[in-house]
């Protein structure tokens, strides 16, 4: 039995239900009435759209309400008329949901990640922020205004302009009747407290009663809300295009070529194919309902480049030209907030490796340290189809976006591989940009779209049943709205290369990982990615991991910047008290090898980098009444991290000990990476004197063995309890790791500090 079956019966069910109820009323007022009471929640309330289903429930009753504008004038919407549309529209929503799920013949012709992105198809609305969109269609479709006039009688400009009025309207209509709203609610709910309290009601009181009786005072105040939202909004909501405040006013010529480009009525619904696809309603006054602004902008992009299109000189010459190099120079600037202009270098050209002669392009690079970005952007269409799941167009979108800049990429990356010297030169002003590749410690692919991949950015290795990335090797692939939402949040270089390097690997870890660009990335503010600091020891590390929620406080933060939020949102990088000292430090320093270990430090969970830290604050403020040296040491997965203090040892001498105690400690704990702080006890104001950082392979090697033989003894500086973590960094119990070698230590060596 298919499991999923009820969700359909219910469905069928509440789909007729809809049509009876619609049949009863005046669909118009139906339809204003629910936009009012799903777009507009009174400040306060407790209900409201939590999930994001709501555009998705409008356009359904849109669907069912425009075919019967005009049947029914009866104006009267009682409170539980709309109250039970809305219930049924959740069950519509639900099993739309998992149409298709659970039936092998359906199934077998989709692949999985067309199925989720039929899922996603049905909640989410708009790519971007609007005001994302509506400025790319203000400076890329808006600088072939007269172009777009002449050929469909309405300019992208314009177009938006009008929206914008639309939307300013809408909400002074709101902040204008959200008072008697309440005030109607307020009164409500005092009415079912008094008869609740009364011994004798009448008929029609026990009636009221009986109504709410599951819902209580608050069920009450939603019910005096819906019934003045009932009676006022289907007179005001509905707009003439004509009575906008907007200078020029909208002309005949304009309102109807908005119409027709972007509204759905009576008289063409049977035409649309996917209401989304129209985004406002028509009444028959003429006058316009709408509900979505997101969705809004999506359409007017989409309508106006799909009328680009049909002249491929036109296209071709001039408007792809535009999107390319504006997309390109976003790039440009959000990098030079990420890193230091003179690091960011753009249309560059270079010796093309797989020809004998000639160059070739790449449309971004950063050199950073021993860090080199390589970006390709492209300004491809991802179409409606591939976001509803439509396999086929969903390949060729994303090799189109993804997988062919990914090439390109590949392309530098194999130029930098085969020549030991390496030069690209900017095609404007001739600036270049050379190093030899043996300075360079990791590239980082990124693709750049135009347009939001509606989640399979993040997902790039679902593709390969696909026939995409074959090979198991990704890039960091991101839309240019969500690199500009990065950009606004202050990360250091290193923290937003990490971020990258997270990215790409956990495409290809043994575990799920799901989430959207924002949930990921504000996931990595909080634990970096890291297991171990999103799941503590006593939970078991589970196969699947998705991160929900946290791209809301990239909404405060929009919201915060429209001035509808009163508090900018605390979005930060975080790390452990105390180790955010260590990454100011090596920052200060400013060379290759100090953005290497902030970068390799990363990698360490809280736990470690906090007694890291410990470790180094404890020696920075001790006397060592000895003229040897007092080492503590951690390790973590492939590296192992150690910290050398001295009271009288000069610089070289703490260095050359810095450089053995990195040797020793990365023998032996066979490790592949050895990160080493040295500390001059009670000196001066720096957390540390110096930090070293090696890397190779390990191998079995006389020497290193003679001199770990050679080590003194270990003995803590300050000793654990039993059941705390051993301080060698191994993650057991000091009871299960070092403390017997450090008591049999003890009692050889008193002498030892």
């Amino acid at each position: 039995m298919n499991p999923f079956d009820h969700l359909t019966k219910e469905r069928l069910k509440a789909e007729q239900e809809l049509q009876e109820l619609i049949s009863s009323v005046n669909a118009e007022a139906l339809l204003s009435s629910m936009i009012a009471q799903l777009i507009f929640v009174p400040t306060g309330s407790s209900f409201g759209d939590k999930y994001g289903n709501h555009p998705a429930m409008l356009e359904t009753l849109a669907v069912n309400c425009i075919p019967r504008f005009g049947d029914n004038n009866d104006t009267r919407l009682p409170a539980p008329i709309t109250q039970h549309c809305y219930h049924l529209l959740e069950k519509i929503f639900h099993g739309k949901m998992f149409e298709g799920f659970g039936d092998p013949e359906k199934e077998k012709a989709k692949t999985p990640l067309a199925l989720q992105m039929k899922i996603h198809s049905q909640v989410v609305r708009g790519s971007a922020f609007p005001e994302q969109t509506a400025h790319k269609i203000q400076v890329i479709q808006g600088n072939f205004d007269k172009w777009f006039e002449k050929n469909l009688g309405l300019s992208p400009k314009r177009a938006v302009d009008i929206v914008y009025a639309l939307v300013s309207k809408t909400e002074s209509l709101a902040t204008e009747h959200t008072p008697p709203s309440r005030k109607e609610a307020e009164a409500c709910k005092k009415l079912y407290n008094e008869l609740r309290a009364k011994k004798g009601r009448t008929e029609k009181e026990q009636e009221f009663i009986d109504y709410l009786s599951h819902e209580g005072e608050n069920g009450a105040f939603i019910f005096g809300y819906v019934t003045y939202q009932n009676e006022v909004m289907p007179n005001v909501l509905p707009l003439d295009l004509s009575a906008i405040d907007i200078e020029p006013v909208v002309t005949d010529v304009e309102a109807k070529a908005f119409k027709g480009l972007f509204c759905v009525n009576r008289q063409n619904i049977d035409d649309v194919e996917h209401i989304q696809r129209k985004p406002f309603y028509e009444l028959p006054s003429g006058k316009v309902l709408f509900s979505e602004i997101s969705n809004s902008f999506d359409v007017i992009w989409d309508t106006y480049e799909k009328a680009a299109r049909t002249e491929s000189k036109f296209y071709d010459s001039r408007y792809q030209k535009k999107k390319a190099k504006w997309l390109e120079q976003r790039a440009y600037e959000h990098l030079c907030k990420f890193f230091p202009k003179d690091s960011v270098y753009q249309s560059l050209t270079y010796p093309d490796p797989t020809k004998e002669s000639g160059t070739t392009e790449l449309d971004l690079a950063v050199k950073w340290g021993p860090f080199l970005i390589v970006m390709e952007a492209k300004a491809k269409q991802f179409r409606f189809e591939s976001v509803t799941g439509h396999a086929s167009k969903l390949r060729t979108d994303i090799k189109k976006n993804v997988e062919d800049a990914y090439q390109q990429a590949l392309r530098a990356i194999q130029y930098i591989n085969e020549n030991d010297t390496c030069a690209f030169i900017e095609a404007e002003g001739g600036r270049k940009l050379t190093f030899d590749s043996a300075s360079v410690h990791k590239i980082f692919p990124i693709s750049l779209s135009f347009h939001h991949l509606a989640g399979i950015a993040t997902q790039l290795d679902e593709l390969e049943n696909m026939g995409l990335f074959t090979s198991n090797k990704y890039p960091f692939s991101i839309c240019e709205s969500d690199l500009e939402l990065l950009a606004k949040i202050e990360v250091t270089p290193d923290e937003l290369l990490h971020y990258v390097s997270k990215r790409i690997g956990i495409l290809n870890d043994d575990k799920g990982w799901q989430g959207d660009e924002l949930d990921l990335f504000g996931a990595y503010l909080d634990s970096r990615l890291l297991l171990p600091n999103i799941a503590d020891e006593s939970q078991e590390i589970p196969n699947y991991l998705s991160f929900v929620g946290y791209s809301g406080q990239f909404d405060q933060l929009m919201s915060y910047e429209r001035g509808e939020y009163p508090d900018k949102p605390d979005i930060s990088f975080k790390l452990p008290e105390g180790v955010d000292e260590i990454f100011h430090q090596l920052k200060q320093w400013d060379d290759d090898g100090a953005r290497w270990i902030s970068f390799a430090l990363l990698e360490l969970d809280d736990s470690v980098l906090y007694s890291v830290a410990q470790a180094v604050n404890e020696l920075k403020h001790i006397t060592l009444t000895h003229d040897g040296f007092r080492r503590m040491s951690f390790h973590q997965g492939d590296t192992s991290i150690s910290v050398v203090g001295s009271s009288v040892a000069t610089f070289e001498e703490l260095k050359e000990n810095m450089h053995k105690r990195g040797l020793v400690e990365k023998y032996r704990r066979k490790t592949q990476k050895s990160i080493v702080f040295g500390v001059l006890c009670n000196g001066n104001d720096k957390v540390f004197e110096s930090a070293d950082y090696m890397e190779f392979d390990w191998q079995p090697d006389k020497n290193m063995e003679a001199l770990v033989q050679s080590e003194p003894a270990c003995v803590p500086s300050i000793t654990p309890k039993r059941n705390d973590p051993c301080f060698c960094g191994s993650g057991k119990k000091y009871k299960k790791c070092h403390k017997n070698i450090v008591e049999e230590n003890k009692r050889k060596y008193t002498n030892l500090a």
